[in-house]
């Protein structure tokens, strides 16, 4: 049984802010950085969540060109990292644009004592001086000087890019059943955490991410409707006991995770009228994923039944 498969690309954009008691006295354009391997495994590894993977800012003065095994900056400042945030609309927060989930966070650097010149930044769930970059960069048009007086300031948005998104047609395959057709939806919010406009994650851990664990199936019957997939779905009502599934071992580097869950024992529940299976949230009962059966579906009491597992990648 397979469910279609969530992908998402991930990808990373800064501007840097060089500020003289707090007016702009040098402002670069938005340029890429380079989401490192390692990057990738804090997340799918269940280790971090896609807001705590860019908690704190590093700055130094490496000039190595940066590569995907990179896994800390070349020569990191003695700086203390910063999750100073400036707050506020704009500068912290979440947004979506059709398919497109978008992560910012706007860090300032302590004001400099002597004239500094940095070169390369990375962003790390950890405030530790070490080897635990989720994202890195050389800073682009080159070494940017920060006099004593002046403060750094960096924006950085993580951009993540969710297919497939909205209603769509398919089918389900399902042992003892077939491929049964029916259409199936994605919710585009709520996949993946987000940050709230104090810097802060919103700490509502998305069902699509491997470090939450309370990851569960329910059918159900009735009329189905995707018209509230966030909280209490429309229509329907539910038919068999919350069914907990796991994650399976990650494979560094696979950037890949699968999701599985056990069976329906055969008497636990019966129905001639199975509809749709959500998937959500056990403890806060949160629905993000559904497959509507175009026609009902039968589980006798002497037949067992699996939910669909499913596979999330990053790119």
């Amino acid at each position: 049984m397979k469910i279609p498969n969530l992908g998402c690309s991930i990808q990373g954009r800064y501007k840097i802010i060089v500020l003289s008691k707090g007016i702009i006295v040098e402002e670069r354009p938005w340029a890429n950085n380079m989401i490192l391997n390692q990057g990738k495994n804090l997340i799918m590894s269940g280790a971090n969540s896609i807001t705590a993977v860019t908690s704190y800012c590093a700055v130094g003065t490496g000039s190595a060109t940066v590569l995907a095994t990179d896994v800390g900056l070349t020569a990191e400042a003695t700086a203390v990292r910063t999750n100073t945030y400036l707050t506020g609309t704009g500068n912290c927060g979440t947004s979506y644009v059709g398919q497109t989930q978008t992560n910012r966070r706007t860090y300032d650097f302590a004001v400099e004592v002597s004239n500094q010149n940095y070169s390369e930044l990375g962003w790390s769930p950890s405030s530790t001086k070490t080897t635990n970059l989720f994202s890195k960069t050389l800073i682009s048009g080159g070494t940017v000087t920060v006099l004593a007086g002046q403060q750094l300031r960096v924006v950085y948005d993580l951009q993540l890019v969710i297919t497939p998104t909205g209603v769509q047609v398919g089918n389900l395959t399902v042992a003892g059943w077939g491929a049964v057709a029916g259409t199936y939806f994605y919710q585009t919010t709520y996949l993946f955490d987000s940050i709230q406009p104090s810097g802060i994650a919103m700490g509502l851990i998305g069902f699509f991410e491997p470090i939450q664990t309370s990851i569960c199936c329910q059918a159900y019957n009735g009329t189905p409707s995707f018209s509230s997939m966030w909280g209490s779905l429309v229509g329907v009502s539910p038919i068999a006991s919350l069914l907990n599934g796991s994650w399976s071992t990650y494979v560094t580097n696979s950037f890949s995770r699968t999701a599985v869950f056990p069976y329906w024992s055969a008497a636990s529940w019966s129905s001639t009228a199975v509809r749709m299976f959500s998937y959500g949230l056990s403890s806060l009962s949160y629905n993000q994923f559904a497959f509507i059966f175009t026609s009902p579906q039968t589980k006798l009491n002497t037949y067992r039944l699996r939910p669909n597992g499913y596979t999330i990648s990053i790119t």
